[in-house]
């Protein structure tokens, strides 16, 4: 069966990323991104798929129509112990998993921001923050900002979100 025959009977197709990070990251040893909506322009091969742009614009070549396809806001994210504490970008070298057996909640992360403060990625749309040894990126409200005007400017038909 195609995505044609199911988004006649589907009411909506909801894509939250979650960036194979265990795949690409933790494996790879370095951080990377839960949610970005494009890809670096470092990500090579596979790993340039895992984010909002391609998922959607897949789905709409499976012949999903666009109004169906909801766009999700992250409500937690992966974390990483870093390697190096001042190596702390975009795929930084990482050690393991990082607090909470590698994931953090969103609230946990506005608290963190709120006392360290966050950098913004302006290739990816995404945020990411660090204190000591300890990486995470869950999306904040600039993120979500940058997803809605994805949404608008994509014909899509809406987000969701879930918080845990």
């Amino acid at each position: 069966m195609t995505y044609d025959y199911h988004s006649k009977i589907v009411v909506f197709f909801c894509i939250q990323i979650y960036k194979k990070i265990y795949l690409l990251g933790i494996y790879d040893k370095i951080t990377g991104y839960s949610s970005p909506i494009y890809p670096k322009s470092v990500e090579k091969g596979e790993a340039r798929y895992y984010n909002t742009e391609w998922s959607a614009a897949y789905l709409v070549e499976q012949g999903v129509p666009r109004h169906k396809i909801l766009i999700g806001l992250e409500g937690l994210g992966h974390t990483f112990q870093l390697n190096d504490s001042h190596i702390h970008d975009f795929a930084a070298p990482v050690v393991g998993v990082g607090y909470g057996g590698g994931w953090m909640t969103f609230i946990e992360f506005c608290l963190l921001v709120k006392t360290v403060g966050s950098y913004w990625d302006d290739e990816a749309k995404v945020n990411y923050t660090y204190y000591n040894d300890q990486w995470t990126n869950v999306g904040d409200v600039r993120a979500a900002a940058e997803k809605a005007l994805f949404v608008k400017a994509n014909d899509y038909g809406g987000i969701f979100s879930f918080v845990s």
